[in-house]
């Protein structure tokens, strides 16, 4: 992903996306017994971000938008998303 990048942007993109990983994991991810069990996890039809599971055997997935395609994306493929 980042090698898109030339080199001096490429560090910068870097440590951008590593400030964000991290801000994710502080403010989203729930404490324990919940923890990461998959990032890009296919399933019948989509590919999940993120999947946490909790120790009881319960899961739940996060699908995570960022930059301009978070913005580019219509209701109604959101809704046909949280359909699936």
């Amino acid at each position: 992903m980042l090698a898109a990048y030339p080199a001096p942007s490429r560090q910068a993109a870097r440590v951008r996306l590593i400030s964000c990983i991290g801000t994710y994991f502080r403010r989203f991810l729930p404490p324990a017994p919940w923890q990461l069990e998959g990032v890009e996890v296919s399933v019948r039809g989509a590919r999940l971000d993120l999947v946490v599971a909790h120790s009881s055997g319960d899961r739940f997935s996060d699908d995570i938008k960022t930059g301009r395609l978070a913005r580019a994306i219509d209701e109604a493929r959101l809704e046909e998303q949280l359909d699936r």
